[in-house]
């Protein structure tokens, strides 16, 4: 007898090898992704945290101050886009250049986390008082980018 995926027994076998051969290929990226999703899960709280404080402070402001739900949905999908990014530069890494060192992912998860900590200094910048010296760099930043005056906003 020979093996077909026909049977329903052998598709169920044939679906778990393939399943835990997957997840033994990106074991070692585990780590990295678990990182990136922590510093989105900060990013996130920081700045649901930073839209409350401007609505309890400035209730006339655009922003809504509650948590919405396309806001959520939105950084879930940041997380499910920064772990393919990560996994897809193993895979380069590992097959491709054949290194299998994790330099291309580790790299790709340094700039992902990078940007994310530009955002949580951001939202640090105005969420608390001992932050205040990170005021600077996103006043000149923000000004810079959108041509708004900060103070007249905050």
């Amino acid at each position: 007898m020979y093996y077909t995926l026909y049977n329903p027994d052998n598709f169920q076998q044939a679906r778990v090898a393939s399943l835990t051969a997957v997840a033994a290929l990106l074991s070692d990226l585990w780590i990295l992704i678990a990182i990136v999703y922590i510093s989105i899960a900060i990013d996130f709280y920081l700045g649901y945290s930073l839209s409350r404080k401007v609505k309890r402070e400035n209730p006339a402001s655009i922003t809504s101050g509650k948590l919405e739900s396309a806001k959520w949905w939105h950084t879930i999908i940041k997380a499910r886009d920064a772990s393919l990014v990560i996994g897809v530069l193993y895979l380069f890494d590992l097959f491709i250049i054949r290194s299998g060192n994790f330099y291309l992912s580790r790299l790709g998860a340094g700039f992902i986390i990078g940007a994310e900590l530009l955002s949580m200094i951001e939202n640090l910048a105005y969420l608390y008082r001992w932050a205040r010296f990170f005021r600077k760099y996103v006043k000149n930043k923000i000004e810079k980018h959108v041509n708004i005056n900060i103070d007249e906003i905050l």
